[in-house]
């Protein structure tokens, strides 16, 4: 009698299984690292679009500053009102300019919000996923289904939070 319970051909069928998962694990692992780096170029883009749209915010504010400093000025010199109310008409269509810019910013930035907590959430699963290959890997070469189950199990945890990434846009 043989001191090893299993037979070459039980051996031959873990091993496929245990490659298959893998595999399948791999094919997932490729996936989510793609989104991530979507998401990763997505909170990039809508970051620099926050920052550009307050240098503008910035901008109107020092523009309306003067304006209004120039107005004040013109209304204590005793110079014709008409010039000054140009200037506060132009201080009001950069004032709603500045609620209009604001807006714009702070929907930017819950959008870039949003884009890296999926990337967060992939560079996790892609670790989950990147451990569940290293396990299987190591029951192929132990011939320890115990290891090999745990794997997949790990592996199936790594996938479910890697496609809910896919969901949170």
């Amino acid at each position: 009698m043989s001191a090893n319970p299993e037979s070459p051909q039980q051996t031959n069928l873990f091993d496929k299984r245990a490659a298959l998962t893998i595999a399948i694990v791999a094919i997932f692992l490729a996936f989510i690292q793609n989104q991530g780096s979507k998401a990763k170029t997505e909170a990039l883009t809508h970051t620099n679009q926050m920052s550009n749209t307050l240098t503008n915010f910035q901008s109107n504010n020092i523009r309306t500053e003067i304006m209004a400093t120039r107005a004040s000025l013109l209304t204590q010199s005793g110079t014709p009102n008409s010039e000054a109310d140009l200037l506060r008409e132009e201080i009001k269509k950069y004032e709603g300019e500045k609620k209009m810019l604001s807006a714009k910013a702070e929907e930017s930035e819950k959008k870039a919000e949003t884009f890296t907590t999926i990337e967060e959430r992939c560079h996790v699963s892609s670790l989950i996923l990147q451990i569940a290959v290293v396990l299987s890997a190591i029951a192929i070469l132990a011939h320890w289904t115990p290891l090999w189950i745990v794997g997949s199990l790990i592996g199936a945890s790594g996938v479910v939070v890697g496609v809910s990434s896919f969901f949170m846009t």
